[in-house]
Protein backbone atom coordinates (compact mmCIF):
# COMPACT_ATOMS: atom_id res chain seq x y z
CA UNK A 1 0.00 0.00 0.00
CA UNK A 2 1.33 3.42 -0.98
CA UNK A 3 0.85 6.18 1.59
CA UNK A 4 1.51 9.68 0.24
CA UNK A 5 3.48 12.18 2.35
CA UNK A 6 4.89 15.68 1.91
CA UNK A 7 1.62 17.25 0.60
CA UNK A 8 1.12 14.61 -2.13
CA UNK A 9 -2.21 13.11 -3.13
CA UNK A 10 -2.54 9.56 -4.43
CA UNK A 11 -4.86 9.63 -7.43
CA UNK A 12 -6.17 7.40 -10.20
CA UNK A 13 -6.69 8.79 -13.69
CA UNK A 14 -10.21 8.35 -15.00
CA UNK A 15 -10.30 7.27 -18.63
CA UNK A 16 -12.84 8.74 -21.01
CA UNK A 17 -15.18 6.07 -22.29
CA UNK A 18 -15.35 5.69 -26.01
CA UNK A 19 -18.63 7.05 -27.33
CA UNK A 20 -18.57 4.89 -30.41
CA UNK A 21 -16.30 2.12 -31.58
CA UNK A 22 -15.10 2.13 -35.16
CA UNK A 23 -14.24 -1.12 -36.93
CA UNK A 24 -11.46 0.76 -38.74
CA UNK A 25 -8.29 1.46 -36.79
CA UNK A 26 -6.65 4.79 -37.56
CA UNK A 27 -3.27 5.89 -36.25
CA UNK A 28 -3.32 8.75 -33.80
CA UNK A 29 -2.16 12.06 -35.15
CA UNK A 30 1.29 13.03 -33.86
CA UNK A 31 0.08 16.63 -33.63
CA UNK A 32 -2.82 15.68 -31.36
CA UNK A 33 -2.49 17.88 -28.30
CA UNK A 34 -3.17 16.57 -24.84
CA UNK A 35 -5.68 18.32 -22.65
CA UNK A 36 -4.03 20.65 -20.13
CA UNK A 37 -6.30 19.18 -17.44
CA UNK A 38 -7.15 15.65 -16.34
CA UNK A 39 -9.95 14.19 -14.26
CA UNK A 40 -8.75 11.92 -11.44
CA UNK A 41 -10.19 10.07 -8.47
CA UNK A 42 -8.68 10.89 -5.07
CA UNK A 43 -7.47 7.70 -3.35
CA UNK A 44 -5.35 8.92 -0.41
CA UNK A 45 -4.16 12.17 1.15
CA UNK A 46 -0.89 13.01 2.86
CA UNK A 47 -1.41 13.79 6.58
CA UNK A 48 0.19 17.22 6.15
CA UNK A 49 -2.18 18.45 3.41
CA UNK A 50 -3.98 21.67 4.32
CA UNK A 51 -6.71 21.63 1.69
CA UNK A 52 -7.81 17.97 1.63
CA UNK A 53 -8.99 15.83 4.47
CA UNK A 54 -12.36 14.17 3.78
CA UNK A 55 -12.56 14.15 0.01
CA UNK A 56 -11.26 10.61 -0.61
CA UNK A 57 -13.25 9.05 -3.44
CA UNK A 58 -14.17 12.42 -4.96
CA UNK A 59 -13.32 13.46 -8.49
CA UNK A 60 -10.72 16.20 -8.98
CA UNK A 61 -9.58 18.29 -11.94
CA UNK A 62 -5.78 18.60 -12.01
CA UNK A 63 -3.01 19.93 -14.24
CA UNK A 64 -2.22 16.98 -16.54
CA UNK A 65 1.51 17.60 -16.84
CA UNK A 66 1.94 17.62 -13.05
CA UNK A 67 0.78 14.04 -12.47
CA UNK A 68 3.78 11.92 -11.47
CA UNK A 69 3.90 8.19 -12.19
CA UNK A 70 5.79 6.11 -9.65
CA UNK A 71 6.70 2.46 -10.12
CA UNK A 72 7.59 0.39 -7.05
CA UNK A 73 8.24 -3.22 -7.96
CA UNK A 74 5.25 -4.42 -9.96
CA UNK A 75 2.97 -1.66 -8.62
CA UNK A 76 2.40 1.71 -10.26
CA UNK A 77 1.02 4.81 -8.58
CA UNK A 78 -0.04 8.28 -9.70
CA UNK A 79 0.56 11.22 -7.36
CA UNK A 80 0.18 14.96 -7.57
CA UNK A 81 0.97 17.81 -5.18
CA UNK A 82 -2.10 19.33 -3.55
CA UNK A 83 -1.42 22.78 -5.06
CA UNK A 84 -1.79 21.38 -8.61
CA UNK A 85 -5.46 20.59 -8.06
CA UNK A 86 -7.64 23.00 -10.02
CA UNK A 87 -11.03 21.94 -8.64
CA UNK A 88 -13.31 19.39 -7.09
CA UNK A 89 -16.28 18.00 -9.03
CA UNK A 90 -19.35 18.59 -6.85
CA UNK A 91 -22.56 16.60 -6.72
CA UNK A 92 -20.99 13.31 -5.70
Amino acid sequence: MFIPINRYLLVESLKEEEVSKSPILLPESPTKSLSPHSVVKLLAVSPDCDKFNGEIGHTLVVNSNMIENIKVGADEYEVILENHVVGLISGE
